[in-house]
C-alpha cells in the first residue's frame, strides 16, 4: 500500500480545500465517528475528496491508510493494536451491473461481522460512491456504510463563493477569475459538482470563449434534471425481454437495475 498512498500525497498538492473537505476531515476526525461514506454525482470529486482527507489523517493523527477494495480486506487486515485507516472506492470495486449484486450481497454478510470491531477499537473506514449505488436497495442493508452520510449535493456542502473563487485561481488565468466571479452565472456555478475538472480542462485546452464553455455545461446539469424528473414516473423493467417481429429482427434490451434510465439496445438480423 505504501507506494500507493505515496502517490495520493504526491497528487494531494493538487488539491484545493473547500468548505465540503473541511467538514469532511471535521466528520472523519472525531472520535466516535468511524465510518463515513462520501456520496455524490459521477466526476464530482469523490475520490480525490477522501483521498485528501486520508492524507490529512495520516499527517495529524498518524492514522495507517489502508487502500481497500472491499470489505473483505479490511476483516484480513485488521490490526486490533494499530490506527487503521481504510479507504474504499465503492464505485471503482462495483464496475458492473453484475459485479453491484455480487458484491453487495457480500458486503452485507461483512458488515455485520465488522461491525463490532468497528466499535471496539480505533479502526477507522471512509469509503465513497454514486448516488445510485447508495440508494441501490442492496447497498442500504450494509448497515456499517450507512452510518454517516456525507452528500456533496447537501446545501451545506456545496461550493461557497471563495471556494469558487480558490479553485478557479488554481487553474486558471487572473483574468479569466475575475470575469468568471463576477459574472451573472457565478451563483449558478456551485452547481457544478465537477467545477475543478471543468476549470482544469478549460486551462488545459485552451479554450478561447470562457462563458460559452461554463454555459453550455450548465445546461447539460439542468437538461439532466429535467430528464430524472421525467423519468421518476417511469417504471424501469428488471428484467431482460426478446421479441421477434415480423421482419425476423430479434431484438432485445438489457437494462440496467442499479441506473435508472440507462440501457444497452442490441439487434441480430436474419440475412436469411
Amino acid at each position: 500500500h505504501k507506494q500507493e498512498v505515496e502517490t495520493w500525497q504526491l497528487d494531494d498538492t493538487n488539491f484545493v480545500e473547500t468548505t465540503a473537505s473541511e467538514k469532511l476531515l471535521l466528520a472523519i476526525s472525531q472520535q466516535d465517528t468511524n465510518v463515513v461514506t462520501v456520496i455524490g454525482p459521477k466526476g464530482s470529486g469523490k475520490s480525490f475528496l477522501i483521498k485528501h482527507a486520508a492524507v490529512k489523517i495520516q499527517e495529524v493523527y498518524q492514522y495507517v491508510i489502508i487502500p481497500v477494495d472491499g470489505l473483505k480486506k479490511v476483516i484480513e487486515w485488521f490490526d486490533p493494536g494499530s490506527k487503521q485507516l481504510f479507504v474504499l472506492d465503492i464505485d471503482k470495486a462495483c464496475h458492473s451491473p453484475l459485479k453491484l449484486h455480487h458484491t453487495l450481497k457480500k458486503w452485507q454478510e461483512q458488515s455485520a461481522a465488522l461491525q463490532k470491531r468497528f466499535n471496539e477499537s480505533s479502526l477507522k473506514l471512509m469509503a465513497c460512491c454514486s448516488t445510485e449505488i447508495y440508494e441501490h436497495p442492496e447497498f442500504e442493508k450494509i448497515s456499517l456504510l450507512h452510518q454517516n452520510k456525507f452528500d456533496l449535493k447537501a446545501d451545506a456542502n456545496t461550493f461557497s463563493d471563495k471556494d469558487i473563487e480558490t479553485i478557479a485561481t488554481k487553474y486558471m488565468k487572473k483574468e479569466d477569475v475575475v470575469a468568471l466571479t463576477t459574472s451573472d452565472m457565478k451563483e449558478d456555478l456551485k452547481k457544478l459538482h465537477n467545477f475543478p475538472m471543468l476549470c482544469r480542462e478549460f486551462s488545459e485546452e485552451k479554450h478561447e470563449n470562457l462563458a460559452s464553455f461554463f454555459v453550455e455545461h450548465l445546461s447539460i446539469i439542468s437538461n439532466a434534471t429535467e430528464v430524472k424528473r421525467a423519468n421518476t414516473n417511469v417504471d424501469i423493467n428488471m428484467t431482460n425481454s426478446l421479441t421477434i417481429n415480423p421482419t425476423q429482427t430479434v431484438q432485445g434490451m438489457f437494462v440496467n437495475p442499479t441506473f435508472q434510465g440507462c440501457s444497452l439496445n442490441f439487434n441480430f438480423y436474419n440475412k436469411n
